[in-house]
């Protein structure tokens, strides 16, 4: 069976790569890569949406119509905006994310976001066990826990806000590329 190539996909892969490698590279995610792919996002799901049969070879704009677009920025858009309200998260990772939403939709977006979170976890082990830092990082997140369950034992975060980052950027690429790559699976089996 012949597989369809889907505009979106394409489009994605590409966006989330930059900014994975920006936020590996240079700790940052640029709005000049962000907010265009939401705004493309759009556009292209209202033109998909009149144009639908633009190509008859095996590639397809695979876009969302316009309530699709914007059921699947803001369903991932808000979890993300609470997080980095809450001070896990950082700016970029929330547009980032929300870029992946307005392309793909909602349940893709969300899918992401755990493989997201379980890879960014893992990163950061693997940091902070190369720094040697990782006993300490578990100390704290043990003595937070224990406290945050028993009141009264003392402060209730012992978590260090300067301690060790991790590029969630690079995490989202590479869980968004991994989601693609599941999704395009299934479509061969089926």
């Amino acid at each position: 069976m012949q597989s369809t190539i889907l505009i979106s996909d394409i489009f994605i892969i590409i966006l989330v790569t930059i900014c994975g490698v920006t936020d590996l590279i240079q700790n940052k995610i640029y709005n000049v890569v962000t907010y265009p792919g939401v705004l493309a996002a759009f556009a292209l799901s209202w033109y998909a949406g009149s144009h639908p049969d633009l190509a008859p070879f095996g590639i397809s704009m695979g876009m969302l119509g316009p309530s699709g677009v914007a059921r699947g920025f803001l369903a991932i858009f808000v979890p993300m905006l609470i997080l980095y309200v809450l001070g896990g998260i950082d700016a970029g990772d929330v547009k980032l994310m929300a870029c992946v939403g307005a392309w793909k939709g909602a349940f893709f977006a969300l899918t992401t976001l755990v493989y997201s979170l379980l890879l960014g976890s893992l990163f950061g082990l693997v940091v902070a066990g190369y720094r040697g830092e990782l006993r300490g990082i578990l100390e704290r997140v043990f003595y937070t826990l224990l406290h945050s369950a028993s009141p009264g034992m003392g402060p209730t975060s012992h978590l260090d806000p300067d301690g060790p980052r991790v590029n969630l950027g690079l995490a989202i690429c590479v869980s968004t590329w991994i989601t693609i790559l599941s999704e395009e699976w299934v479509r061969t089996l089926i």
